[in-house]
């Protein structure tokens, strides 16, 4: 254990972090990436920690768009020099999950948007 002048100083891991945000922050956290914005973004706008954003959000499994693209634009350049088959299926699988994912958040993305489009328009 850390300590300083003798007083003992507890360490907060970033996994301990994640764990005690708010549940209105955790939500409001899923509403922000379903909507596109970035961690940056919402790690400012929240007053979080960029990291501790990041992490809920791999803990989740959602991804702003411009990390999905991010991580299969990586996953395809490692699959064209991996060798081995089991190395391969296992890349294309990952890549796989990543692009239903960018599809699923942008089907949810449009269906958000025709219906603040329809509550914008006037009543017939």
């Amino acid at each position: 254990m850390l300590t300083k002048g003798g007083v003992a100083l507890a360490r907060t891991t970033l996994n301990q972090k994640v764990d005690v945000l708010p549940n209105g922050t955790k939500e409001q956290i899923r509403g922000k990436i379903g909507r596109g914005e970035s961690i940056s973004g919402i790690s400012e706008g929240l007053g979080q920690e960029y990291v501790v954003v990041q992490s809920f959000c791999w803990r989740e499994g959602i991804l702003p768009w411009t990390g999905a693209k991010n991580y299969v634009t990586r996953r395809l350049n490692r699959l064209r020099q991996t060798r081995r088959q089991s190395d391969r299926e296992q890349l294309v699988n990952e890549i796989k999950e990543k692009v239903d994912y960018i599809y699923y958040a942008a089907k949810e993305l449009t269906r958000q948007k025709e219906k603040a489009k329809k509550s914008l328009e006037p009543g017939d």
